[in-house]
């Protein structure tokens, strides 16, 4: 990967998948096919003049190359070959789910041609996913297929007849799972009647949840399409957050850091020991190649591999955001530290003459300067904000890899990103596209491997996080205890030889030594305390242990599930089972994972570099 370095982080390609749902010759009126088509064709000639005009708005956000446009289908005679066969001739990518193998699928179709076509385009797609369909039971199959299908789709293509359902897996029940997770519907009316149209929930001006279709807002194709490609991949509005963006996009490789206060701080703590990355960090390329090792993503020799440009985004991401962890945390430990030592210059200048103060003013005003600066610098350049922000990047593409070794893509919402986090995973997820294979029993062991993996390697980070954050917190609490005892005996004692009447206390000296001790120590204490309070160590710890706990049940009920779905007789019915509980495994690792960076971003976004007072 070494030779795909980029010196900044990657840029998006602007890509869309418009998945087909559609009927079947038999409700397909043989006078509306020429009309169907023609609407079909309309359609996407339109979606791809909209993704172009929006590129060429906002090309400073995505790659140089042209959108990418696919269509996720079936392959089920009708609708889905109509679309599919428009959509190459445009120039688009074809991604194929299938129910069952080929072999089995093609005795869905009735003549040679049919089967002639269906393998024709299958040559020309540039993702075949077979699902382990059961033909004994192709409702279930049907329905699997096209929930895929939709779970890969930014747009849902339909061409309906409004009428009832013709069976499960049907266009009318994918058409109200649609709705459900609120996809947005291009409804091409297969009787040919009514022009297409546009539906979707956020095309009103205060969007509800609705759970039937005829209750979604409606546009005519012309002004809903525009919107509705508008609101999906434009970068979110709030000018700030586009100046983020535009930020991250020209960070650049760092050869060595210089702000190592705060792994000083954790050496001195006996937290940890210094270590090399401290200093001379890791690149993204290393940091993505440690990621594909997590599980590997295909069998040996099936093709195509995983995108790489995936794991490079991660890397990039995680890059910066340990970059600016450790140098927003080791500005606040400095502000801190020198803020306190700046009271203990002014105590100690008591026990001085007048004529030696001069150098701890000096002294003084320099550690002032220091925090000011310090304070001013970090702000003014995000150092806060390039910590947190790149860090949800980074969670957010670890978990999306292992989802597509599951032929899956993360839940996320599904109108205009409100934060560029969203929008930056969200686009570099939908460049990925739909995954080749084929899942039976080695292929989903290898996507076994991948989820457990991951989840071992998040629960060794968050134990060792609790341990490490917990240990720090208190021992800086005990510093902060022992400075402010000390302080406490030093008043004490001071108290007594008064009261006693004690000749020692008439010494100017002593009288120096205890107010500056009485100034400087508790100046200490709090020092400690504001770097607790600012680095939230008490919090992390807890949020840690709390995650590590909820994927260590994770990893208890996948192997739970091995020993439940072992008892299946039927193998294609194990691996249909077990395809689902992966899927449902991962994405509930997904919520716990990004559900962790959430909560941590709510508690990190109020702690700011301030200066201490």
């Amino acid at each position: 990967m070494e030779d795909r370095v980029s010196q900044t982080p990657p840029k998006p390609r602007l890509a869309l998948t418009i998945g087909i749902i559609g009927h079947r010759p038999n409700r397909l009126p043989e006078a509306a096919r020429d009309k169907v088509a023609a609407d079909v064709a309309g359609v996407l000639d339109r979606l791809s003049a909209e993704a172009k005009f929006i590129h060429g708005v906002y090309e400073e956000f995505f790659t140089h190359d042209d959108p990418l446009l696919s269509l996720a289908s079936a392959l089920a005679e009708g609708a889905d070959r109509m679309a599919a066969k428009t959509a190459l001739e445009r120039g688009w990518t074809l991604d194929v789910v299938l129910p069952f193998h080929p072999s089995v699928y093609r005795a869905d179709f009735e003549t040679p041609e049919s089967n002639a076509a269906f393998d024709d385009l299958l040559r020309h797609a540039r993702s075949v996913l077979e699902l382990p369909g059961d033909r004994k039971d192709e409702t279930h199959a049907y329905e699997a297929v096209g929930l895929n299908v939709l779970d890969q789709s930014d747009i849902v293509l339909a061409v309906w007849d409004r009428g009832p359902s013709g069976g499960g897996g049907g266009t009318t029940e994918m058409l109200e799972a649609a709705v459900r997770f609120g996809i947005p519907i291009i409804h091409v009316d297969a009787k040919g009647e009514a022009p297409p149209h546009v539906l979707w929930s956020e095309l009103s001006d205060f969007p509800a949840h609705v759970d039937a279709i005829d209750q979604l807002p409606v546009k005519n194709l012309d002004e809903g399409l525009k919107a509705l490609i508008e609101r999906l991949v434009q970068p979110p509005a709030p000018e700030a957050e586009r100046h983020a963006l535009k930020r991250y996009f020209r960070e650049c490789l760092s050869t060595y850091r210089t702000s190592l206060q705060f792994p000083l701080l954790m050496a001195a703590c006996g937290v940890r020991s210094m270590r090399q990355s401290d200093w001379q960090p890791l690149k993204p390329d290393v940091l993505a190649d440690e990621l594909l090792a997590l599980g590997k993503s295909t069998p040996d020799g099936e093709k195509p591999s995983e995108p790489a440009f995936v794991a490079l985004a991660y890397g990039w991401a995680d890059t910066v955001g340990i970059r600016f962890a450790q140098v927003f945390r080791s500005a606040f430990v400095t502000n801190f530290l020198l803020a306190s030592i700046t009271v203990v210059a002014a105590a100690l200048s008591l026990l001085f003459n007048h004529d030696k103060k001069y150098a701890f003013v000096s002294f003084e005003l320099v550690f002032i300067l220091i925090v000011l600066v310090t304070t001013f610098v970090g702000r003014w350049h995000g150092w806060h904000q390039r910590w947190f922000e790149p860090r949800e990047v980074a969670e957010r593409l670890r978990i999306a890899r292992v989802l597509w070794t599951l032929g899956a893509r993360p839940t996320s919402f599904s109108g205009r990103e409100p934060v560029w986090t969203g929008w930056y995973a969200r686009a570099i997820v939908r460049e990925q596209g739909l995954r080749t294979g084929v899942f039976n029993e080695d292929t989903l062991s290898v996507a076994r491997s991948t989820l457990l993996a991951l989840l071992h390697d998040q629960c060794a980070y968050h134990r060792t996080t609790h341990a490490r954050m917990e240990k720090l917190e208190t021992r800086l609490e005990f510093i902060g205890l022992i400075l402010f005892s000390a302080t406490a005996l030093t008043a004490a004692a001071f108290l007594l030889f008064v009261l006693g009447g004690c000749e020692i206390v008439k010494d100017e000296k002593v009288t120096s030594w205890a107010t500056a001790l009485a100034a400087g120590l508790p100046a200490l204490a709090t020092a400690s305390y504001g770097i607790r309070v600012i680095g939230d160590f008490e919090g992390i710890a807890r949020r840690s242990e709390r995650t590590y706990k909820a994927l260590k049940q994770l990893i208890e009920a996948i192997e739970h599930d091995d020993l439940t779905l072992s008892r299946l007789i039927t193998a294609v019915k194990h691996d249909a089972l077990a395809l689902n509980r992966l899927r449902n495994r991962a994405r509930s690792a997904a919520e716990v994972m990004l559900g962790d960076v959430s909560s941590w971003r709510v508690a990190t976004e109020s702690r700011t570099l301030n200066i201490p007072g």
